[in-house]
């Protein structure tokens, strides 16, 4: 197990670590590490404090020495997958194999759902434009606010094909999500956005990439981050958020190989979540109760330099 030691007690019979690049398996604080720093750990990476603290992204506390000596006694003793567990029952305040209803948001992507939560929910319908590269869970986040009671492709004309209705019926539909990138250029953006303007519809613009178009730069942005961008913590709990539902598919329990887990954190996922979704099916496919690097598909192996 791999320890980066910030505190002043000497810990001994661990793999230690020295920066935060070399990803430490657990992080260790006390009264002596400077309180921005201990937030700043936390919010990156599993963390233990010695000793009572009021910073809510410290994962676990211990009173003394020798309680921290058992609890790494203890976390060591765990499989990945127990850890896992674990780390997203805490940070959510769930039971074992509950799922939080949204995709899993942490730090700041966790203050961007809440954020337009408020925005989206309000009365007064606010525009808003959701922008990040392919794949990383932008109308999932939609959904996740808004519902899943999404109607056919919305129509202006049989050329408009461009997004979704959201309502339970046409006579209840006040929200469209538009997929900016389905568009033709600025003259058709253009015609849409006047008219849902006069429908007093709210517009979820969804673009794909980092580069908004002109039309849409007065309308307030928010950016959702590639997989990579996102903190250590917040890619374990991806993960274990992902695992938890595809266990309610096969029906059957997986544990995590180490070797898989320093893919996870090596390859630079092109496609993001879309892309690890694929490739957790494609491997548990081939093995249904463990997760494994060598059943990753091809690409992602050569990529990782997996014979």
């Amino acid at each position: 197990m791999r320890v980066l030691n910030l505190s002043g007690v000497r810990i001994t019979g661990y793999e230690l670590v020295f920066d935060l690049s070399q990803l430490p398996d657990i992080v260790v604080t006390d009264g002596t590490t400077p309180k921005n720093y201990i937030n700043f750990i936390s919010h990156h990476f599993p963390t233990v404090h010695i000793g009572s603290i009021e910073i809510p992204t410290v994962d676990y506390t211990v009173k003394s020495e020798d309680e921290l000596i058992d609890f790494l006694e203890r976390y060591a003793r765990m499989g990945i997958r127990q850890r896992l567990s674990q780390l997203y029952n805490i940070t959510y305040k769930v039971k074992e194999n509950e799922r939080v209803p949204f995709v899993v948001y942490h730090g700041y992507t966790f203050y961007l759902y809440e954020r337009l939560k408020k925005i989206l929910l309000h009365p007064l319908k606010s525009w808003v434009v959701i922008f990040g590269n392919v794949g990383v869970g932008k109308l999932s986040l939609v959904r996740s606010i808004l519902g899943n009671n999404y109607l056919d492709i919305f129509n202006i004309s049989e050329r408009h094909r461009m997004g979704f209705r959201v309502g339970e019926s046409p006579e209840e539909i006040n929200d469209v999500v538009i997929n900016v990138n389905l568009l033709q250029g600025p003259r058709e953006l253009k015609q849409i956005m006047d008219f849902l303007y006069s429908r007093d519809y709210q517009a979820i613009f969804l673009v794909e990439g980092t580069k908004i178009p002109e039309m849409l730069n007065t309308i307030p942005s928010f950016y959702v981050p590639s997989l990579t961008e996102r903190t250590v913590k917040e890619r374990l709990l991806i993960l274990e958020h992902m695992l938890r539902r595809l266990e309610g598919e096969i029906r059957k329990n997986v544990e995590v190989e180490e070797s898989f887990l320093r893919v996870y954190f090596n390859y630079p996922w092109p496609k993001n979540l879309s892309e690890l979704e694929n490739a957790l099916k494609f491997a548990l496919s081939l093995d249904e109760g463990t997760l494994r690097a060598q059943n990753l598909p091809d690409h992602i192996k050569r990529l990782s330099g997996i014979e």
